[in-house]
């Protein structure tokens, strides 16, 4: 059952015994034994070393993407839509409270052709930077990615669009920027509702929130998540974002003054599905994209 901050909504309540669940359960390890552990049970994020951990994205699960401001969340779920919705065509929803939505194609823009946001927004563009743009445009105008751009927006209105655009866009993953930003009578009744939401909807729903600054200059853990400690209990799986800086030159020399190019902590602080841990990648600054240290010559 899903319930909002408008009331509930009935669904059908399935019931089955043992018997007829285990055969359900022996298929699906068979089928894992023949893909040798090839086929993820989840959506591929696009990153190997993440879908290694994860198993994916899975579906009906609540995920957290969670920073300090200014430390990338809103580029590393970019860098997954760029991943899923424009290179694998999986259909998705983006709910942009925090941005118009001319501002987040903009920044998608900036990722699929590497050039510098501040060039896209100042028009200094050199003449071979037109084609580069011109083929990210495409991209993304084929991109199955429907994004729903309403500030301070209501939970109950949140919960409506979400099922419309399943029902009709067929979509198979939710991203929301951010949490603070949805309206509703009380704060734990968000992501309990969206916890509730991916399960009725069967698909994985991706929230971004911002942490907290008691914690500045160390790896995250679930403390950081302040005021938003109701999602340590609803979320699935909750990942953090912390950073180092290194100059370019030297990937082993870190360096607190090159922005441009940082080494990115991705900490699993929770997971149902998955080992917890800690994962490495770059974060291009003035691309808004996060690449996989293996994918850094490019």
């Amino acid at each position: 059952m899903v319930k909002s901050d408008t009331g509930e909504r009935r669904m059908n309540i399935t019931c089955k015994s043992a018997k007829e669940i285990i055969p359900e359960v022996i298929a699906e390890i068979e089928k894992n034994f023949n893909d040798k552990g090839h086929l993820l049970r989840g959506i591929p994020t696009g990153f190997s070393m993440l879908d290694k951990g994860t198993d994916g994205f899975q579906p009906s699960n609540l995920i957290v993407i969670g920073s300090r401001p200014g430390e990338g969340k809103t580029s590393f779920a970019l860098s997954l839509v760029a991943n899923m919705v424009v290179n694998q065509k999986i259909p998705a929803a983006w709910f942009s409270p925090d941005m118009p939505d001319t501002f987040l194609l903009e920044q998608l823009a900036s990722n699929l052709s590497e050039i510098e946001i501040n060039k896209l927004r100042s028009g200094f563009l050199a003449t071979a930077e037109f084609g580069k743009l011109a083929d990210a445009v495409d991209l993304i105008y084929e991109a199955p990615l429907f994004v729903v751009d309403e500030r301070q927006i209501p939970l109950s209105r949140l919960v409506r669009q979400a099922r419309k655009l399943r029902h009709k866009h067929k979509i198979e993953i939710i991203f929301i920027d951010d949490l603070a930003l949805i309206s509703a009578e009380q704060r734990w009744l968000v992501s309990r509702t969206l916890k509730n939401l991916a399960y009725e909807l069967h698909i994985p729903i991706v929230v971004l929130s911002q942490l907290t600054q008691d914690y500045k200059g160390q790896e995250p853990n679930l403390a950081a998540l302040g005021k938003w400690n109701t999602l340590e209990e609803d979320a699935d799986l909750i990942i953090f974002l912390h950073h180092n800086y290194f100059i370019r030159d030297n990937p082993n020399e870190f360096y607190n003054n090159d922005r441009n190019v940082r080494r990115t902590s991705i900490v699993i602080a929770k997971s149902k599905n998955s080992p917890t841990g800690v994962y490495f990648m770059l974060f291009k600054a003035h691309y808004r994209r996060f690449l996989e240290v293996r994918d850094w010559d490019r």
